[in-house]
């Protein structure tokens, strides 16, 4: 409560205005030492007198520096952690049709780890799910979305589907070009760091039984009613 209370407080504070008022205090008591140099030795209380002053404006300069980089370190905090830009993702991720396109591509991923993504019938029914996630990592490119949000949300999947359909990738990419679901390579690589900071034992590339169970359980739900 009370962190909160100080989070409050900074942001409250009008610190730009104070920066530029001490920023302008402090030019005019330089200038104002320049001009009165001739007659501090006749009057030396005024040379302490501006030292006084600029001793108390840079005091408040440190101050409201000390204000702003809090400032900037909480919008940071704010920023990474900011569910609302990776809600709609979130949205579309839970919704009734999306989980369906799991489901339907989680059953063809597990025929293409078996029998080879050439000898599987509709092996394009993993294609919705591709392009999902290429839509999170285009969100990720363009810092719409924070590493740690792309992770904490869709980190297992991507993780999955990437390391069991990179051929299925690499092919398209060779035959529509590399633009084809280009981002979703890096959304498993900048997301995996975020899961190696978490837990040093992380398996970038896991046993692959590890990732056949991840697609049976998501293989065998049911389609929400």
């Amino acid at each position: 409560m009370r962190r909160s209370r100080r989070i409050r407080l900074c942001y409250a504070l009008p610190s730009d205005a104070m920066l530029a008022a001490l920023s302008s205090a402090a030019a005019f008591l330089a200038v104002a030492a320049t001009l009165l140099v001739p007659k501090m030795e006749a009057h030396p209380w005024i040379l302490a007198f501006i030292l006084t002053m600029m001793g108390i404006a840079g005091g408040g300069l440190l101050l409201v520096i000390a204000v702003l980089v809090f400032r900037i370190f909480f919008e940071y905090q704010r920023r990474t952690y900011d569910l609302a830009t990776v809600n709609p993702l979130v949205i579309r991720f839970e919704s009734d049709s999306m989980e369906k396109n799991f489901t339907l591509g989680a059953r063809r991923t597990l025929e293409i780890i078996s029998q080879g993504w050439q000898n599987v019938d509709h092996a394009t029914d993993v294609e919705p799910v591709l392009d999902f996630l290429e839509d999170i990592g285009f969100a990720l490119n363009m810092n719409q979305i924070s590493d740690e949000l792309a992770h904490h949300y869709f980190y297992p999947s991507v993780q999955a589907y990437f390391l069991m359909l990179k051929d299925y990738i690499k092919e398209n990419q060779k035959t529509y070009g590399k633009a084809t679901w280009q981002y979703i390579e890096p959304l498993f690589e900048r997301t995996f760091l975020i899961e190696h900071k978490l837990d040093r034992e992380a398996q970038k590339h896991p046993p692959k039984e590890e990732i056949i169970e991840f697609f049976k359980l998501d293989a065998q739900k049911q389609p929400r009613i």
